[in-house]
């Protein structure tokens, strides 16, 4: 076989080199023997910096993979083991490298000397104004534990299906689309660009990295598109000393996929000897842990912890934002296809990106290697205080529902508690009303009228305007949106929880003074099929008062200095979260505090 029988696709990953680095033909050759470490050191081809005569060198090895066992046997058989045969093409056109690869990954020798293409450069070097996107994949900044965290929609012209209400607090991973007959496709975390053109020659493929090179020096602003709606990329060199993390949050699902893949074990390290495996559940426990957003940093000298015990530090560093934390550095992974993610579990979250940090900034998060701006956040103030209800009845309320621990011997709820206003204030607004203060509990009360379902979660709390009180009944509110529709087996269940006692009192669930718990269910399936049916979703909380979090509010929008602002701009990130899930759910969201 001859080089001019191989070909490829226009799809690579694009690299800039960083200020001061260079990369030499020992660091090439180091770079093929680690991206072939383990396999078989037999190639069908291995070419080391061949110099094209038009500005660009390439570097390429193709080879076998190790033979593996099938994920379906127990134990190894001889001759029956699977390989692949897999390439590493490497291009250096100036500044600029360009990765194409089959079964193989970048090697940490090389990488340590690239920085992907930025978020803003990329986009627009495939974007136009007459661009129509087919697909996009968007993650959520929002930090929340029960916030919707990716999505991704498909359609022949997105432009005609996404509202852009909500969509400042996504940005966007990756995007397919097309440019007049050419297709292209864009995964901005990899900084992989993809223009589906097959059947390119060694030389072909040269010349198709100078374009994009080329393109790329040519830039001169992102075209206002589809994808302007979304959260838009800030200066991070510029900004990152003048930034105070607030509060962090981890994401867990690259680790999960790892602990279903039957290859990959975890190991603890050991301070003398071998390390021990690790039991996957054992894993899991620990991840259930640790799988909520962690609030209120410290800051110690400048420097940041957070969690717990302080066990996690943010390091904000020129070159990015890292994690550091002693469990993640002593659990290692081994086993995952191509040696992808074998790493200790520390380096797996930072190399992938895996977290987000928000700061007293309110509207700025750092979120895979790129500071992210919610252009929207601040100039949705005025929305945002539509949805606060003064309620002069939550006023100088001593509790949540009863006095103590438990409710043994009550038949109603005491006077000055959370659950009596509730009761008294909304119930004659629906026909029936329920409280499912109960195991798997939906919401604290809710109300069942003609074409509407209301849930009302209560807090009582004797702080003033926590961001962390607002976050635990936020949190409660957010898991159970998609409750709001559910199946009738559901309500069937429910039905029977309903019409019980609550805990060990005399207070019935079903709080109504006509009608069953059969009825009210009847309504709620009548609703379901009632193109008209509305939802609300009500938070009622009296450690909040409208007066005060309004005139905050207006503050920060026109600038003015606040006092404890950091909280502040907490609370005003936990409230974008609730109404904008609410609104991706089609539920009305509706705060009730005091006055």
């Amino acid at each position: 076989m001859n080089l001019v029988d191989l070909r490829f696709t226009e799809c690579a990953y694009f690299y800039k080199l960083k200020d001061g680095m260079t990369i030499s033909e020992v660091d090439v050759r180091k770079m093929m023997r680690e991206v072939t470490t383990g396999k078989p050191q037999h190639y069908l081809f291995d070419l080391c910096r061949v110099n094209d005569g038009k500005g660009t060198r390439f570097s390429l090895r193709v080879f076998k993979s190790r033979k593996d066992k099938p994920t379906f046997f127990e134990r190894p058989k001889t001759g029956w083991g699977e390989q692949r045969i897999g390439y590493y093409l490497f291009v250096e056109c100036g500044s600029y490298v360009a990765i194409m690869k089959r079964y193989a990954t970048i090697p940490k020798v090389i990488a340590e000397k690239l920085n992907g293409i930025d978020y803003s450069t990329l986009m627009a070097l495939e974007t136009k104004t007459s661009s129509v996107f087919k697909k996009l994949s968007i993650q959520n900044l929002d930090g929340s534990d029960y916030a919707m965290r990716n999505k991704t929609y498909e359609s022949l012209n997105l432009s005609k299906n996404i509202s852009a209400i909500g969509v400042s607090r996504y940005y966007v991973r990756s995007v397919k689309g097309v440019n007049g007959n050419k297709q292209f496709a864009l995964t901005l975390n990899a900084s992989r660009v993809n223009e589906f053109e097959s059947g390119l020659t060694i030389s072909d493929v040269c010349g198709w990295v100078r374009k994009k090179v080329d393109e790329i020096g040519a830039l001169t602003g992102t075209p206002d598109t589809l994808l302007s709606a979304f959260a838009q990329p800030v200066s991070y060199s510029t900004t990152y000393t003048k930034l105070q993390p607030r509060s962090l949050l981890v994401f867990y699902g690259l680790i999960e996929s790892l602990i279903e893949n039957d290859n990959v074990e975890f190991h603890k390290k050991a301070a003398v000897g071998a390390s021990s495996v690790i039991d996957k559940k054992v894993v899991e426990r620990y991840l259930n842990l640790i799988s909520r957003a962690f609030v209120n940093v410290h800051d110690v000298g400048g420097k940041y912890y957070v969690g717990k015990n302080d066990e996690i530090e943010i390091l904000v560093q020129k070159s990015g934002i890292r994690l550091v934390n002693k469990t993640w550095q002593n659990i290692t992974i081994n086993g995952s296809e191509d040696g992808q993610y074998d790493s200790d579990l520390q380096s797996l979250i930072n190399a992938n990106h895996q977290f987000n940090v928000y700061f007293t900034v309110p509207d700025i998060v750092y979120s895979n290697r790129t500071l992210f701006k919610d252009a929207r956040l601040l100039t949705s103030i005025p929305q945002f205080i539509k949805l606060l209800n003064g309620k002069s009845q939550l006023d100088g309320l001593s509790f949540e529902k009863h006095k103590g621990r438990s409710p043994v011997g009550l038949s109603d709820w005491v006077s000055k508690s959370v659950f009596k206003i509730v009761e008294q204030v909304f119930m004659p607004q629906y026909d029936y009303f329920i409280c499912d203060d109960c195991n798997d509990e939906w919401a604290d009360h809710i109300g069942i009228a003609t074409d509407k379902v209301s849930f009302f979660v209560s807090k009582h709390k004797t702080s003033h305007d926590s961001a962390s009180d607002f976050q635990d009944v936020v949190g409660q509110a957010l898991k159970n949106l998609g409750n709001m529709t559910p199946s009738r087996a559901q309500l069937n269940e429910k039905a029977i929880e309903w019409a019980k006692k609550n805990q060990t009192s005399n207070i019935n669930r079903f709080r109504s003074s006509k009608g069953t718990v059969k009825d009210a269910v009847d309504l709620w399936n009548n609703n379901l099929m009632s193109p008209n049916y509305e939802r609300e979703m009500c938070l009622v909380v009296d450690f909040m008062e409208k007066s005060v979090f309004e005139r905050q509010l207006k503050d920060i929008s026109n600038k003015v200095p606040v006092k404890n602002e950091s909280e502040l701009f907490q609370r005003l990130w936990i409230l974008s979260s609730f109404v904008n899930s609410c609104l991706e759910y089609g539920v009305k969201p509706v705060i009730y505090c005091k006055n």
